[in-house]
């Protein structure tokens, strides 16, 4: 709502049962940014630790249209590096820009949370 074009996702995790069933099942239902939002959405599954400590991925790195259609997608356990050129123009936000707008009474809500998340772009995590 502030005004991204493209949602960048780091999505560390394993490949222990728990995390794989959240993810395939449930994680990816969810997903941050849908098909409404009118954004590109670019999820990167980068290595994780499982408690043995051995490094695991569990892959499935993505990259969507704003409509929700996939743009490049990576298989699961194989090593791959994917790319696609985002025509920005395609990513135009209107989902987000109308609910700043309806209903009338989050509009303050939505204005104060922009604000506050636009004071912190500049902030580096510690």
């Amino acid at each position: 709502m502030a005004g991204a074009q493209i949602l960048f996702h780091p999505s560390c995790s394993s490949d222990e049962l728990e995390a794989v069933a959240w993810k395939r099942i449930s994680g990816r239902a969810q997903q941050p940014v849908g098909p409404n939002s009118k954004m590109f959405h670019c999820v990167a599954n980068t290595i994780g630790e499982s408690p043995d400590g051995k490094q695991t991925s569990s892959g499935w790195s993505f990259i969507r249209e704003p409509n929700g259609l996939p743009l490049a997608e990576a298989g699961y356990y194989q090593e791959e590096m994917i790319t696609a050129v985002l025509d920005l123009a395609r990513a135009d936000r209107s989902y987000l820009r109308d609910s700043q707008q309806n209903p009338p009474f989050l509009r303050k809500y939505w204005e104060a949370m922009v604000a506050d998340a636009r004071a912190r772009a500049d902030l580096r995590p510690e």
